[in-house]
């Protein structure tokens, strides 16, 4: 038969009680001495036990799932997916488990059975990533269902985690001054039909920081026209020596580009992501950049939400997560012979 708790009490010469509070308090929040709790992960590795959801969900009247509600579009994106597993991972120690709600985007007859599951409470508690949200946040406001957003689309006065843009920009952006570069440009990405939040504010914080540096912006387009029709100097003068892109993905493009033009000398150029994706660490060609906290994220996320179920009532909050430069090869690595030279001065 597998261990009870009761065994696992038995075992580290402990309360049933004390038990509990290690099991379902992950983040520590209830008090137990370091002693205590050793003993008792100790006796729960030793005995592998597992608490029982269902007698869980008995006990406290909750159904212990979350939901975890996303576009397939969204979904498919790495980042996306790496949250939602960090995510998963988290609420699993807590004593959660969670069902993926997926649609795609328009499908009205999908979102009216993920209102329906809403409206059920079937689930405690809800985490989305998605474009179109109204229908479900409707669904949990009139049931009362906590929810927590992940990257909103939009800016709006609900809970959410969201990524520090100006930070990460001000980081890519003090990267490029700090290897010399006087003209600092950024590929713009803001014409096209969706105008993700994220896409914005990394544009108005790129702006910000330009006003204050006293630089002049300059926009690369985002089919690189600059950097096609380069031909002559005069031409190689009015594309920026220090480039901020979106992501690594599009540093890649801009760089194929770049190499792809045999009149421009790659090795004028740094290129540095606002938002760099260490999932493509596998690839050739590595951008430095501003690593996306994808952890901090997700267990920021479920952290906030899990605080709703327990105490509900609290305030709208919006957690910002900001990045970390990773200093990694570019197109050429960041101007190294010229610090060196800097270095000896």
């Amino acid at each position: 038969m597998p261990a009870t708790i009761r065994d696992v009490a038995h075992l580290a010469g402990v309360s049933v009680s004390a038990v509990s509070k290690v099991v379902t308090n992950a983040d520590n929040s209830i008090r137990v001495s370091d002693e205590t709790r050793q003993r008792i992960q100790q006796a729960i590795k030793k005995l592998h036990y597992r608490p029982s959801i269902r007698a869980r969900s008995l006990h406290s009247g909750r159904a212990q799932m979350i939901g975890l509600i996303s576009d397939r579009d969204t979904f498919i994106v790495p980042y996306a997916y790496l949250v939602s597993e960090r995510s998963v991972e988290c609420l699993l120690k807590r004593g959660y488990v969670t069902t993926a709600l997926l649609y795609r985007r328009g499908d009205d007859e999908a979102l009216a059975r993920i209102a329906d599951v809403i409206d059920e409470r079937r689930c405690d508690g809800l985490l989305l990533m998605v474009e179109e949200e109204e229908r479900i946040r409707a669904a949990a406001a009139a049931r009362a269902v906590p929810t927590v957003t992940i990257n909103p689309a939009e800016a709006h006065p609900y809970d959410s985690v969201i990524f520090d843009e100006f930070d990460n920009v001000r980081l890519a952006f003090t990267c490029l001054r700090d290897a010399g570069c006087r003209r600092i440009g950024y590929v713009d990405f803001t014409k096209q039909p969706a105008r993700h939040a994220t896409v914005m504010q990394r544009r108005a914080a790129y702006l910000r920081l330009c006003h204050a540096q006293a630089v002049t912006p300059q926009f690369l387009s985002e089919d690189y026209a600059e950097i096609d029709a380069a031909r002559t100097p005069r031409d190689l003068r009015m594309i920026p020596e220090g480039i901020i892109t979106y992501n690594d993905t599009i540093a890649q493009k801009l760089i194929s580009r770049i190499y792809r033009n045999r009149a421009i000398d790659p090795r004028r150029f740094n290129i540095v992501s606002a938002a760099t994706d260490m999932f493509l660490d596998r690839m050739p060609l590595r951008i430095s950049g501003v690593a996306l906290p994808i952890e901090a994220m997700a267990e920021a996320a479920v952290d906030m939400l899990l605080r709703r179920i327990e105490h509900g009532g609290q305030h709208v909050k919006t957690t910002s997560i900001a990045g970390v430069l990773s200093m990694r090869e570019s197109v050429h690595p960041l101007r190294t012979a010229r610090r060196k030279d800097m270095a000896r001065a």
